[in-house]
């Protein structure tokens, strides 16, 4: 497996990727939002494996900000039990980390218990419960990891 920052010559592969990945009750990223992300400099990498694009992470961040948000994280379920969610996150904290932040966020549905225990798994703790967060009506957990 190889982790690549992705690049603006990436949007179409990662908006399909999204399409394939992700359902209506998820917050999708369309290609407008990759574009977005990519040209303020968000940290956007991506997994290859064996040359497929098998997830990628998006971290959010701000100059004047202490924290950073993961903003997004997804495996194709083709790849699932490889290692590929827990290296994406692993480098996304590694780069918040890098930038000098206090604390990483992010929000799961709350129905997602393989995400939730993989974030467990790395100290995430649950801070929220965010009522209706997804597009038709899933609930939510904000969880925070201390840098």
């Amino acid at each position: 497996m190889k982790l690549i920052r992705a690049s603006i010559d990436d949007l179409n592969e990662l908006a399909a990727f999204e399409r394939r990945c992700f359902s209506d009750e998820d917050w999708r990223l369309n290609r407008r939002a990759f574009s977005y992300h990519l040209k303020r400099e968000n940290y956007l990498i991506k997994a290859e494996l064996n040359g497929a694009l098998a997830g990628y992470a998006l971290v959010f961040t701000a100059k004047n900000r202490d924290w950073a948000r993961l903003y997004a994280l997804g495996v194709d379920s083709a790849y699932y039990r490889r290692g590929i969610g827990a290296a994406l996150l692993t480098n996304a904290i590694e780069y918040a980390k890098k930038l000098g932040k206090k604390r990483l966020f992010l929000e799961v549905r709350i129905d997602n218990a393989a995400a939730i225990a993989l974030y467990k798994k790395f100290a995430f703790r649950k801070i929220a419960l965010i009522k209706a967060y997804y597009p038709l009506g899933a609930d939510g957990l904000k969880m925070n990891l201390e840098l």
